[in-house]
């Protein structure tokens, strides 16, 4: 079940607002971040808004730019791996600005369960039975999506999606 990545909190949020800092200072953003406590690990994707991607450089510079607070905060983890990386043509869509940036583009989205007659009156029978859609992302609001492809119009609620992804 998708839940659209809430409010940051603890040191998860430490580590966003850090590398937001950076990140910004050098002209580029962060698309999305993930701690992996267990692992010691601080992955971070970063993109330029203009090409929507990373180049290696950028990733070596961010990771240069970070390695000093990473050795000077006194809340950072004892061990950590830092990993800088560019989202990806494919990347993954997991917060509201995500699929607000993602508008007119498509999209593949896998569902939590099969689509049935029950749930979405009006399917074209090429879809029942189907957990995996591709479409293009027409709109999108707190609640849902609505995705477009030859066969219908599909409102979907993030709460029925496992995962999405850019589709290119």
């Amino acid at each position: 079940r998708m839940v659209l990545k809430a409010e940051r909190k603890g040191i998860e949020k430490l580590f966003f607002d850090l590398c937001s800092l950076v990140v910004k200072e050098n002209m580029l953003e962060v698309y999305d971040l993930d701690y992996f406590p267990g692992q010691s690990l601080l992955r971070v994707f970063i993109y330029d808004r203009a090409t929507e991607t990373a180049t290696l450089d950028d990733c070596a510079k961010i990771d240069r730019a970070l390695t000093p607070f990473i050795e000077s905060e006194d809340w950072m983890p004892q061990e950590l791996n830092l990993e800088i990386s560019s989202p990806g043509i494919y990347r993954s869509l997991n917060s509201l600005d995500h699929f607000s940036k993602s508008i007119g583009k498509s999209l593949s989205v896998l569902l939590c369960r099969k689509l049935d007659s029950n749930s979405f009156s009006g399917l074209p029978k090429k879809l029942l039975n189907t957990k995996k859609i591709n479409g293009l992302l027409v709109e999108c609001n707190d609640n849902e999506i609505l995705l477009k492809n030859k066969e219908s119009k599909l409102r979907l609620e993030y709460s029925e999606i496992k995962k999405a992804n850019i589709e290119n």
